[in-house]
């Protein structure tokens, strides 16, 4: 499952570089299939304006790799679309 959701990942054309530099950030931070980290870390870590990772974060959105987790319809973190 795991290695499907990836190899889908990689196989998105629509997907630029830095997608996938916020993507493996989003990886390396998740807990299982989701992740909770702001923006303004992602940034920081990737030495990317927040823009940048706002751009980023909305294709792997739009592109269905993951999803925005939100609580009381305030933005947490990020859930995976793995399939199980």
């Amino acid at each position: 499952m795991l290695r499907d959701w990836l190899n889908k990942a990689a196989r998105e054309k629509n997907l630029r570089g830095e997608d996938l530099r916020v993507l493996l950030v989003l990886l390396a931070n998740a807990d299982s299939k989701e992740v909770l980290i702001p923006q303004a870390e992602i940034a920081k870590s990737l030495d990317f304006k927040q823009s940048r990772v706002s751009r980023a974060i909305k294709r792997l959105v739009s592109l269905n790799i993951i999803s925005k987790k939100l609580v009381a319809g305030k933005l947490v973190g990020y859930r995976f679309l793995i399939e199980e």
